[in-house]
C-alpha cells in the first residue's frame, strides 16, 4: 500500500511539473504537441485491449470533432465546412463499428472464455 501511495504522489508531482514545463514551451506549439503525444502513448500503452481500444475510439471522436470545430473558425485545412462534416461522419460510424465489435468480442469473451488453441490432438508420426 506504502508503494501505490509513493507510486500516485509521484505521478501527480510529475503531471504538475509537466503542465508547468508545457505552457512555458507556448511559443513552440510543435514540441508541446510532441510532448503531450508522448505521454498519450505511454499511457495508452498501459491500457489493456479493451480499454486501449475503448481510448483509440474516444481519440479519433475528439481529434474528429476538433477538426470540425476548426473548420468552422476557419483555422482548418483547406477542405471546407462540408469536408469536415463528411470526415466527422465517417469518423462516428467508424466508432459505432468498432463500439460494436468491442462490445460484441467482450461478451463472447465472457460467454467463451479467453481465446486460445484449445486441446490439440498430437499428430500422428507413422
Amino acid at each position: 500500500m506504502r508503494e501505490l501511495a509513493r507510486s500516485m504522489a509521484s505521478f501527480s508531482w510529475a503531471i504538475s511539473l509537466f503542465g508547468v514545463e508545457q505552457v512555458t514551451n507556448l511559443m513552440s506549439p510543435r514540441r508541446v504537441a510532441e510532448a503531450f503525444g508522448a505521454v498519450t502513448r505511454s499511457a495508452e500503452g498501459t491500457l489493456g485491449p479493451g480499454m486501449r481500444s475503448a481510448f483509440q475510439m474516444g481519440d479519433r471522436l475528439q481529434r474528429a470533432a476538433l477538426d470540425l470545430s476548426f473548420g468552422l473558425l476557419g483555422a482548418g485545412s483547406d477542405h471546407g465546412l462540408q469536408g469536415h462534416a463528411g470526415h466527422l461522419g465517417l469518423e462516428l460510424a467508424q466508432a459505432g463499428t468498432d463500439a460494436v465489435y468491442w462490445m460484441a468480442g467482450t461478451a463472447w469473451a465472457r460467454q467463451e472464455g479467453p481465446p486460445g488453441w484449445g486441446p490439440v490432438e498430437p499428430r500422428d508420426e507413422s
